[in-house]
């Protein structure tokens, strides 16, 4: 499992609605037997979340936060461990109260999850914004991965790694410096 922050490419604030929009997939689809209600249901979560950005005059950062958690090719997990997922990983950035919207996409070879959430808390207003995330996306990808037996990823770690002073050697072509003493 991956999980990764998707940031943004232009300096424009984020819409909200936009990625909403996508993440529960409600272009103009005439396939959509229920697009009406689908429709109606996009635009009152939508209207919440920008009503509770729009009490945040303070903050200057992006108010969204967009979150894709990629699993490798083949598995397709349930909607309780997807469901479970979600939650963790948004209980684990501190975004448990936040609003948030998201969607399973199988549009690519690849089962992915998009995650958009609210930055700003709903009943304080204020904004919040995860400190350095990956390690803690790391960790909780591994944990998940444990608990719901998927494929298990390798991971990036807070271990200071040194180099094998046998591969050291064969890069260089050198004696090492420990094998001289």
């Amino acid at each position: 499992m991956i999980i990764k922050v998707v940031g943004r490419k232009t300096q424009e604030k984020s819409h909200f609605e936009r990625l909403g929009r996508y993440i529960l997939n409600t272009k103009h689809d005439p396939a959509l037997s229920f697009k009406r209600t689908a429709e109606y249901v996009v635009d009152t979560k939508i209207a919440e979340v920008l009503a509770t950005q729009s009490q945040n005059k303070r903050a200057q950062a992006d108010k969204t936060y967009h979150l894709v958690v990629s699993l490798p090719h083949g598995e397709r997990p349930t909607r309780e461990p997807v469901a479970d997922v979600e939650d963790t990983i948004c209980a684990g950035l501190g975004f448990a109260e936040h609003q948030r919207i998201s969607a399973v996409h199988q549009n690519t070879d690849h089962f992915h999850l998009h995650i958009a959430v609210n930055k700003i808390h709903p009943t304080t207003y204020r904004s919040v914004d995860p400190y350095y995330p990956y390690y803690k996306l790391d960790a909780l990808a591994k944990e998940l991965e444990i608990r719901h037996g998927l494929y298990k990823d390798n991971r990036i770690s807070n271990e200071k790694n040194f180099a094998n002073v046998g591969s050291m050697e064969a890069h260089q072509g050198e004696e090492s410096f420990l094998r001289w003493l």
